[in-house]
């Protein structure tokens, strides 16, 4: 089993019997706790042509309601302040990648931090990013990927991007691959309004161990005005060169963080590689 975010390929069983990634905290939901639900035989053959008459007679009204309706410029479907059919209308999402820092671990892994910018006039969904190593002579040697920190990212925005390459070989140069894409559900006016915002307080830095491992504890106050889900805090960790020495994340533990309300973290760093000056934190959160 590898995680889908961090690429780790270790796992603690939660309370619950699911599984959180050791490395970047991601949880995954076993599928053979899904409960199955089969209809017998008869009542499938019995369901079959019900569901494809309605299925027509929905068809009919949509074409007729379109067929009545004058098309224009503004002839556009629009639900709850989402827009699913006007990507003709937005400019081109673009997106940069502004750094890329290695940090090597004791067993021949190497972590690749990359930070992604939306320099673009519209929302992107959440990057993902492939690093592929090369020998002098243009050879690929390795790849990795990874997707994002943070889950949509408006003009401007910027996010981590953690990737992991296991048994890492010797390499010359590395190059990334980033295609900034459209959100699924594209926001009205192709920017969202409603955003999860937080604001940290009482944040310390505490070195754990004699091999420079960090523990990073504080609070997170929801800000944005609305119920927000998911909420989780990265960190990265920086040398007095400003060369990035380590990176870690955690998910809060309130599953619903209300307007105004707050709750601690703390974000246990393992692979820091050298003493860390200061810190950057980010977060990121789901709203409805």
């Amino acid at each position: 089993m590898q995680c889908k975010n961090c690429s780790g390929n270790e796992f603690k069983t939660t309370p619950s019997g699911n599984f959180k990634c050791s490395y970047c905290s991601t949880l995954y939901y076993e599928e053979s706790r899904k409960a199955h639900f089969q209809l017998p035989v008869n009542l499938k053959k019995l369901l079959i042509p019900v569901f494809g008459v309605l299925i027509i007679a929905v068809i009919a009204v949509f074409f007729s309601r379109n067929s009545n309706q004058p098309a224009g410029d503004d002839d556009i479907n629009k639900t709850n302040n989402y827009t699913f059919i006007n990507e003709q209308k937005l400019p081109e999402p673009q997106g940069e990648i502004i750094s890329v820092d290695p940090i090597p671990d004791v067993i021949g892994n190497v972590y690749f931090l990359v930070m992604c910018r939306n320099s673009g006039k519209t929302a992107i969904m959440k990057p993902e990013v492939t690093i592929r190593l090369l020998s002098d002579k243009n050879e690929k040697l390795a790849s990795g990927k990874g997707f994002a920190f943070i889950e949509n990212l408006n003009p401007g925005e910027i996010t981590p991007v953690y990737i992991l390459v296991t048994n890492c070989p010797k390499y010359a140069k590395y190059e990334t691959d980033f295609t900034p894409e459209l959100p699924f559900i594209i926001p009205e006016g192709g920017v969202y309004s409603r955003k999860f915002s937080g604001e940290f307080a009482d944040v310390t830095m505490k070195q754990t161990d004699s091999y420079n491992n960090q523990k990073i504890r504080g609070k997170i106050k929801n800000i944005s005005g609305y119920d927000a889900k998911y909420v989780q805090v990265a960190a990265i960790l920086y040398d007095k060169n400003d060369k990035v020495v380590g990176y870690g994340s955690t998910y809060i533990n309130e599953k619903i963080l209300k307007p105004e309300s707050f709750d601690f973290f703390e974000i246990y760093l393992t692979t820091v590689t050298d003493k860390p000056e200061y810190y950057k934190l980010f977060f990121d959160g789901s709203v409805d």
